[in-house]
C-alpha cells in the first residue's frame, strides 16, 4: 500500500511538472474580467464603447459581449471581417457563447497626438506610450485545438512567418492547448528595416533620410500572444514605444500566463515582416513615381495598381 501510495505521489509530481513547464494556460472569462477589475479597468456597455473619448482608455476599459448581443448586433460584422482578414480559426459564429475585450492605453492618446500636429518637427522619440488590448472568447462548444491553430498560422503565414522556424518557447500545441507567443524588440527591427531593400528603395526616391531621422533612435516591445484550449481563447498584444511596457506585463501576471514579453527578441519575425516589406519594394517604388508625376502636373493617364 506504501509503494502505491508514494507511486501516485510520483506519477502526480510528474504530471504537475509537465503542466507547469507545457507554457500552456487555459484562460476562462472569469479569469479575463477578474483581471481586468483588479487592475482597475472601468466596464463599459457595449452599446456606449463607440461614444467614449481616446483619453478614457488611460485606465483601462473593458466591454463583455453575450451571446444574445453577438448575434443581433455583431455576427455579420465579425463574419464580413474574418473573411477580409483572412482570419479563419474554424469557429462558428454561433458557437461563441461570450466575447471579452480590454483595451489600456497610457499615457492617454491626446498626450502623445499633440505630437502629430506639427509634422515639420514630427520625431517617434517624442512619444511614449504603453499600451495593451487583449481579447478572450468562451465557445460554447469544444473545438479541436489542431484546426484553431492552423487559423492562427495562417494568419502568422500572411506576415511570411514560418511557424516551423519558431521554437518551442513560441509556438507549441497538443489536443489539450496551444499557444503562439512573440516579442520583437522595435530597436532590431529598426536596425534591419534600415538594412533593407525597401530603405534602400526609399533611398533611390529620395526620402529615406527623413524617415532615418524619425525612427533611427526608435526603442520599445511589440509583443503577441495566443492560448488556446477547447473551449477558450485569449489573445493580447502590447505595444510599448520608447518606455517599459509595463501595462502588458502587469496583465499577463494577473492572469498568470507567461507574458510573450519575456520571449528573446525573435529574429524570425523580424526578418520574415523585413521580407514582405522587400516584396513590394517595387510596387511602392512604381506607385510612389507615379504620384510624383500626377502631382507634378504628368499625364493623367495612367492605371492604378496599388496594394
Amino acid at each position: 500500500m506504501r509503494r502505491k501510495i508514494v507511486a501516485g505521489i510520483l506519477v502526480t509530481s510528474f504530471m504537475l511538472s509537465v503542466a507547469g513547464c507545457s507554457g500552456i494556460k487555459e484562460v476562462t472569462s472569469d479569469d479575463f474580467i477578474d483581471a481586468c477589475e483588479k487592475l482597475g479597468a472601468d466596464e463599459v456597455d457595449p452599446e456606449d464603447f463607440d461614444d467614449l473619448e481616446p483619453d478614457d482608455y488611460e485606465d483601462g476599459v473593458y466591454v463583455i459581449l453575450d451571446q444574445d448581443f453577438i448575434e443581433e448586433n455583431v455576427q455579420d460584422y465579425v463574419l464580413m471581417s474574418i473573411k477580409v482578414s483572412k482570419l479563419d480559426l474554424d469557429i462558428d459564429i454561433d458557437d461563441v457563447e461570450q466575447a471579452t475585450f480590454y483595451l489600456r492605453v497610457d499615457p492617454g492618446v491626446s498626450d502623445f497626438m499633440d505630437v502629430f500636429d506639427s509634422y515639420d518637427d514630427f520625431d517617434f522619440d517624442d512619444i511614449e506610450a504603453d499600451s495593451v488590448i487583449a481579447a478572450q472568447i468562451t465557445l460554447s462548444e469544444e473545438y479541436e485545438v489542431p484546426e484553431i491553430m492552423d487559423g492562427i498560422e495562417d494568419l502568422v503565414r500572411r506576415a511570411n512567418i514560418d511557424v516551423d522556424d519558431l521554437n518551442s518557447s513560441e509556438w507549441k500545441y497538443n489536443n489539450q492547448g496551444g499557444y503562439l507567443k512573440l516579442h520583437i524588440d522595435i530597436a532590431d527591427f529598426v536596425q534591419a528595416f534600415l538594412e533593407s531593400d525597401f530603405y534602400d528603395t526609399l533611398d533611390d526616391l529620395g526620402t529615406a533620410d527623413d524617415i532615418e531621422d524619425m525612427i533611427e533612435d526608435l526603442e520599445g516591445d511589440l509583443s503577441v500572444a495566443f492560448y488556446v484550449s477547447p473551449t477558450n481563447v485569449f489573445v493580447v498584444v502590447g505595444l510599448g514605444l520608447n518606455t517599459d511596457s509595463e501595462r502588458i506585463t502587469e496583465f499577463c501576471s494577473e492572469l498568470n500566463v507567461d507574458n510573450p514579453l519575456n520571449r528573446p527578441s525573435s529574429e524570425v519575425a523580424i526578418d520574415a515582416i523585413i521580407e514582405t516589406l522587400d516584396d513590394y519594394s517595387d510596387i511602392y517604388a512604381s506607385s510612389f513615381g507615379r504620384y510624383i508625376d500626377l502631382a507634378n502636373g504628368g499625364s493623367n493617364d495612367y492605371d492604378y495598381y496599388g496594394f
